[in-house]
């Protein structure tokens, strides 16, 4: 789990740089929808791995 934790927090900063950069451009509503939903994956993302580590350390 710990090595996947770094990937997901790059893709969801990757996806927040995206945001500013679409709304610095008066991109469409559509893609910044798209952006605004790969963040909220990305939390979603991250707050199971650190879950699933938590769940491991009270196993041991």
């Amino acid at each position: 789990m710990r090595q996947t934790l770094p990937i997901v927090i790059a893709g969801t900063s990757a996806w927040f740089v995206a945001l500013v950069i679409e709304l610095a451009i008066n991109a469409q509503s559509s893609s910044i929808y798209i952006s605004l939903v790969g963040i909220g994956l990305g939390l979603m993302g991250t707050g199971y791995i650190l879950r699933g580590m938590r769940r491991a350390r009270k196993r041991k």
